[in-house]
């Protein structure tokens, strides 16, 4: 995890008293991520991502972590694993942290000694045994965001076609193969297209379409060609007036 990844983080844990500033409240969110100093090092720990919360009782998490060993001159980032027994206070709005282990420790910016020295420091404020707390609200909305849906939606690459007239013309588009329906209870003498958004009637082989104030008219209702009707059925004038 790269220094961008690990700035993107929401929040942060709350750890044990040394990680808390005076008259800060620990359970707020936006106070994080949470810092503090050993020796000549310093550690930020992130509010974690939960992978599971089963029941809300067992926490399994992975945590942004930054470390500025003693002598750098810039922190470097990296991420743990945290698994834990968790205890609910409904009531304060937080979440007490049991006895936890932490492992899986990723310093990719570091060397294998570097990074065995940012692991002991990160433990060393991660006790197993150390008070830590996370808000409720935090700790649900990542939940929330953990079950949501990550499935790959298939995507078509292919380009749709494309249609070109060199003289004015109407695109007639249909969802699916033309549906046509009567337009009178079960009467199949008059029928009316239900699939588009065009006024589009069939009476017996003949196809109308409503252009603008022209009725124009085919027989062939893929191919064409539409000239303008010369009249409309009388059947036309018995259209309700409706949708």
């Amino acid at each position: 995890m790269n220094r961008r990844h690990a700035l993107a983080a929401v929040a942060a844990l709350t750890l044990s008293s040394s990680l808390r500033a005076a008259g800060e409240d620990v359970l707020d969110p936006e106070s994080w991520p949470r810092s503090c100093k050993v020796g000549g090092a310093e550690i930020a720990i992130y509010m974690p991502q939960i992978l599971e919360w089963s029941e809300f009782r067992h926490l399994k998490a992975n945590a942004a972590i930054g470390v500025k060993l003693e002598g750098s001159a810039e922190a470097s980032y990296g991420a743990a694993a945290i698994e834990a027994d968790t205890i609910t206070d409904f009531d304060r709005g937080s979440v007490s942290i049991g006895k936890r282990t932490v492992s899986g420790f990723r310093f990719p910016e570091m060397d294998a000694a570097t990074a065995a020295q940012a692991e002991a420091l990160v433990r060393s404020v991660l006790a197993p045994d150390s008070s830590m707390e996370l808000p409720l609200d935090a700790m649900t909305a990542a939940v929330d965001r953990a079950d949501a849906s990550t499935a790959d939606t298939p995507v078509s690459l292919e380009p749709p076609p494309t249609f070109f007239s060199d003289s004015p013309a109407v695109l007639v588009v249909f969802i699916g193969e033309p549906k046509l329906e009567p337009v009178k209870g079960d009467d199949p003498s008059l029928m009316f297209a239900a699939n588009t958004n065009w006024d589009l009637l069939v009476e017996g082989t003949d196809y109308y379409l409503l252009a603008g104030s022209q009725w124009l008219v085919t027989k062939d209702l893929s191919k064409g060609p539409w000239t303008l009707a010369a009249g409309i059925p009388d059947s036309f004038k018995r259209l309700p007036d409706d949708g």
